[in-house]
């Protein structure tokens, strides 16, 4: 028969206070962690997705403007564009 608690973390050293945290506690812990990263890491992957998308527009209308811009100016002095 398996110990249960062998698979989850060993038990306190001898002479180790009662406060003092366990492998088994750690365990725990870690295992909240990745269940919270789990059920929030679509809504991350999604606000980074909204995030980065938005940079690309700010960037290419800021190319836009740039371009319209010399274009003008380059039919304004007789320069033949592109």
């Amino acid at each position: 028969m398996i110990d249960g608690k062998a698979l989850v973390g060993g038990r306190a050293q001898k002479g180790a206070s009662a406060t003092h945290r366990t492998d088994r506690r750690k365990t725990m812990m870690d295992e909240m962690w990745m269940r919270n990263w789990n059920s929030g890491h679509g809504a991350l992957c999604a606000d980074l997705d909204r995030c980065f998308a938005g940079i690309a527009g700010a960037v290419s209308r800021l190319r836009r403007r740039r371009d319209l811009r010399d274009r003008n100016l380059r039919s304004r002095i007789g320069v033949p564009t592109p």
